[in-house]
This record gives C-alpha cells, sequence and structure tokens, in this order.
C-alpha cells in the first residue's frame, strides 16, 4: 500500500554470530525488517535475532590429503549449516536476503535452500603463501612448496562460495 515501508526478510549466516554482522543485523531488525540468524555453537543471540545453530558430526578424515582438509572441513560446516537453514524454512523463514561470511563455508549451500534469496558475501579475506598472513616474516624462514599449495588450497570453498553470491563485500583492497 502507500506509504509502507518494505520489510524485508534477512537470514546473517556467521559461524560465530554476531561477528562483523551485530551493528547491522541490530540495526535492521530496529528498522522492522525480519531478521533470523545461523551460527555455530559460539554464535550468540543479539537482539532477540532468532539464532538457528547447527554442529558438526565428525572432525576431518584422518589421514585425508592436507590440501584437502581445509575443503572437507568447511563442507562439514556447509551440511551443518544447511540441516540449520532447513529447519528455518521448515518453521517459515524464507528470507529475500542471506548475509553471509563464507570463511568457515557456511555459505555454500543456501543457493539450493534459499533460491530466490540474493546473497551478500563478506569477502574478509584470501589466502596468500606470500605477502598475507604467512611468509612475511624472515624470523619463520620461507614457507615451504608443500605448505604453500596447502595454503592456497584454503581458497577453494572461498571461491566456491563467491561464485553463488549477487554481491561481495570486501572491508580491505586485496
Amino acid at each position: 500500500s502507500r506509504g509502507s515501508a518494505f520489510v524485508a526478510r534477512i537470514l546473517f549466516v556467521h559461524n560465530n554470530f554476531p561477528g562483523q554482522f551485530g551493528s547491522i543485523a541490530t540495526a535492521l531488525k530496529r528498522r522492522g525488517h525480519l531478521c533470523a540468524a545461523i551460527a555455530s555453537q559460539t554464535g550468540r543471540t543479539v537482539d532477540d535475532i532468532p539464532l538457528a545453530r547447527w554442529q558438526v558430526r565428525r572432525g576431518t578424515t584422518p589421514g585425508i590429503h592436507a590440501p584437502a582438509t581445509r575443503a572437507e572441513a568447511d563442507l562439514m560446516r556447509a551440511e551443518a549449516a544447511a540441516r540449520a537453514a532447513l529447519a528455518l524454512r521448515d518453521r517459515g523463514f524464507v528470507p529475500d536476503v542471506v548475509v553471509a561470511h563464507p570463511g568457515w563455508g557456511e555459505s555454500l549451500f543456501l543457493r539450493q535452500i534459499f533460491p530466490a534469496a540474493r546473497q551478500i558475501l563478506y569477502g574478509e579475506y584470501f589466502y596468500r603463501a606470500d605477502g598475507g598472513d604467512v611468509g612475511f616474516d624472515p624470523e619463520f624462514g620461507a614457507v615451504s612448496p608443500e605448505e604453500a599449495r596447502r595454503i592456497h588450497a584454503k581458497n577453494a570453498t572461498g571461491a566456491l562460495a563467491y561464485l553463488d553470491a549477487d554481491a561481495i563485500v570486501a572491508p580491505t583492497a586485496f
């Protein structure tokens, strides 16, 4: 109707919700938008925003190929977050917008669960074996080729998540 404000349903997904999303989630809720969140067991509620917690059912496979360890862990977290998303959907919460931190893999299966939702991902970090969070201090020596490959492989699930994003917001230049 004329003069009425649009009310969006917004789902925040962050391993440690509220994480970087606390202020924006609170502001959007106070403006009348319907907000919910998905987090691991370490997440906490803010401003009475409903929080669906997920939990991984097992650890990574012993002896797995070293560069695949992070991808396996991220995919397990993605499945756990997907179960939480399905529970929200079954309770009637279908978001217009998903705002997610893809750093732990949770956003990987959300497009299949909420295909019409716009996805905004927080592009906090992309791993590099030199000049990032490793390989910068001569005291610790150069990164071995094997370690460089393992570090680079940590980007696999983040890159996959970015393919589903409608927008990526980065707090720094990469």
